[in-house]
C-alpha cells in the first residue's frame, strides 16, 4: 500500500551540527517521503542555550523547520502531531537524532499498514515484564522480529497513523504541564503507557536491520543505566495519573 509519510525529529544545541548522517539516513530510505520536519525549540530547557541553526538545514527543501516549545525529548514528534491533529492522510515517522537507520526500516514498519486499523509500528523495543515494570534493559523482549509489543524504544524509529494525536492530546499535555523531569525525560514511557492506555495496538517491526550510532550519542546522551531508575519513577507517577496498578496489556 502506497502511503504519505513525513519524516519528524527533534535535536539539542550540542547536536544540531552532527545531523547530516541522520539526514542522509532519512532521505535514503528504500520507501520514499514527502518531507522532513524538524523541531527546533525556541530555547534548549535541558542545556539553557539557544540554537544556531546551520545553513545546510535551512537550504535543505525536503526540511522545513518548525521553531516550537521545548517538550523535552518527545518534542521529535508531538509538535508535529499537534501540526497535523485533523490531517487525514499523513503517517508520521518519528527518528532520533543520533542513529543511521538501514534503508530498509521505514519500508519494513510500512509494509503492513491498514488504513482502517490505526495502529504504531515501531522498530524497536518489546513487552514489559510480567510485573508491568521495567527493572532492567534484558527486561524488554523481544527486541527483534515481529509481533505485538506494549513498548517502543524510539530510538529505532516509530511509524504513527494519521489523526492519532486527537484521542490522546488532553492526556499527553496534563502530563507534560506538570514539569516532572521523570515524565518529560522519559519520552519512551510516556508515548508506551498513553497509548497503551488509550487502546492502540504497537506492534514490532525489525528483521535485526543494523543501525550506527552517530557521535552525537556521545553528547549529553541519555543512555545510561540511570535512565532506567528514571524509567521506574516515571512509570509510577503515570500510573498514579491514571489511578491504576497494572498497564493494560493489548495482546487481544
Amino acid at each position: 500500500m502506497s502511503i504519505s509519510i513525513i519524516a519528524s525529529l527533534t535535536t539539542i544545541p550540542s547536536r544540531i551540527d552532527q545531523l547530516e548522517p541522520v539526514i542522509a539516513s532519512i532521505r535514503n530510505q528504500s520507501s520514499i517521503i514527502k518531507s522532513i520536519e524538524l523541531n527546533i525549540p525556541l530555547h534548549c530547557k535541558r542545556l539553557n542555550q539557544a540554537y544556531d541553526i546551520p545553513t545546510y538545514l535551512l537550504e535543505d527543501e525536503l526540511i522545513t523547520i518548525f521553531r516550537t516549545y521545548d517538550y523535552g525529548p518527545i518534542t521529535k514528534v508531538l509538535p508535529t502531531m499537534m501540526r497535523h491533529e485533523n490531517d487525514p492522510d499523513n503517517y508520521i515517522w518519528s527518528v532520533d537524532d543520533d542513529v543511521v537507520l538501514d534503508k530498509k526500516t521505514l519500508a519494513t514498519l510500512a509494509e503492513i499498514v491498514d488504513r482502517e486499523k490505526p495502529r504504531i509500528f515501531s522498530g524497536k523495543g518489546g513487552v514489559l515484564n510480567k510485573n508491568g515494570r521495567l527493572d532492567s534493559g534484558l527486561d524488554l523482549e523481544p527486541w527483534w522480529g515481529y509481533g505485538k509489543i506494549n513498548w517502543i524504544e524510539a530510538y529505532g524509529s516509530v511509524l504513527y497513523p494519521p489523526g492519532i494525536y486527537r484521542n490522546v492530546k488532553d492526556t499527553f499535555l496534563s502530563l507534560l504541564e506538570s514539569g516532572d523531569e521523570d515524565i518529560i525525560f522519559s519520552d519512551d514511557i510516556l508515548i508506551s503507557m498513553v497509548f497503551n492506555f488509550a487502546g492502540v495496538e504497537i506492534f514490532l517491526r525489525n528483521p535485526e536491520f543494523p543501525m550506527e550510532f552517530t557521535e552525537a550519542v556521545k553528547v549529553d546522551a541519555l543512555h545510561d543505566i540511570q535512565q532506567y531508575s528514571r524509567y521506574n519513577r516515571a512509570y509510577d507517577k503515570i500510573m498514579a495519573f491514571y489511578n491504576v496498578t497494572r498497564i493494560p496489556l493489548k495482546f487481544n
